[in-house]
């Protein structure tokens, strides 16, 4: 996503803003402000060999103003923000194979702290193979084309914040509601499951979660992310997912 100005209008803090994709995600802070996350790519200023770097600016009727900079590994660039404070957010990375570099940032002010490791989670749980229901079959996850392989996927898409401490965290590739704290711990909230046929919850057996994504002997056909979720939590601590 690229912000434009307006048309027929010169760039400037008072017409528009325009950001160097990929942004993928945009978050208000409390003084009204915005807060948006350029992935540094070739063709601009190069990051290190091995990583990417997420520039987070806010942009405000005074201009653009660089916050911090967030070092992550190359191709798990940073997909969602959360604000917590003035100067002060919860960030999400993640999306590469194996759940390699998925993680959740606590951000202030030239600071970056990877405070949820997402990734060991993954490697370590994997709650949509390993917990509940169990629905996930991990040779659904296969796709050579686009590089991944069998086994934990983790892509943190969205975030929406509990306190000061703890944040929620949808990930779509590891189809699960996450939580994670400045502490350090992650745990899963809520395992998301396709859709079956018929009736609501018109069963909870495996086996028919499973058949909704038949594997192929000659060619990988299966689809193992029903939804990019995306999250709010109101004052009465409910959370709502939506596609």
């Amino acid at each position: 996503m690229q912000g434009v100005p307006p048309p027929n209008n010169p760039t400037g803090p008072s017409e528009g803003t325009v950001l160097s994709g990929p942004v993928f995600d945009l978050a208000t802070a409390p003084n009204g402000s915005i807060l948006a996350v350029e992935t540094v790519s070739p063709g601009t200023d190069i990051p290190p060999e091995g990583t990417n770097t997420s520039v987070v600016k806010e942009i405000s009727r005074q201009g653009v103003q660089e916050v911090t900079e967030i070092v992550t590994v190359t191709g798990s660039p940073i997909n969602g923000i959360e604000t917590i404070g003035r100067g002060n957010f919860f960030a999400a990375s993640g999306g590469l194979d194996q759940a390699v570099g998925a993680g959740v940032w606590h951000v202030t002010r030239g600071n970056a702290r990877k405070v949820g490791n997402v990734e060991s989670f993954e490697k370590n749980v994997d709650p949509d193979a390993n917990e509940g229901l169990k629905w996930k079959d991990p040779p659904c996850e296969i796709n050579p084309s686009e590089g991944f392989t069998a086994g934990p996927q983790s892509n943190p898409y969205h975030l929406a914040r509990r306190s000061g401490s703890e944040v929620l965290v949808a990930d779509a590739a590891g189809n699960t509601l996450l939580s994670a704290r400045t502490n350090g711990t992650v745990d899963w909230v809520s395992i998301l499951t396709p859709p079956t046929t018929g009736p609501a919850a018109a069963s909870t057996a495996p086996t028919d979660w499973r058949v909704l994504f038949p594997l192929s002997l000659r060619r990988q056909t299966a689809t193992c992310n029903p939804s990019r979720p995306r999250l709010t939590w109101d004052r009465a601590g409910i959370t709502t997912l939506g596609s």
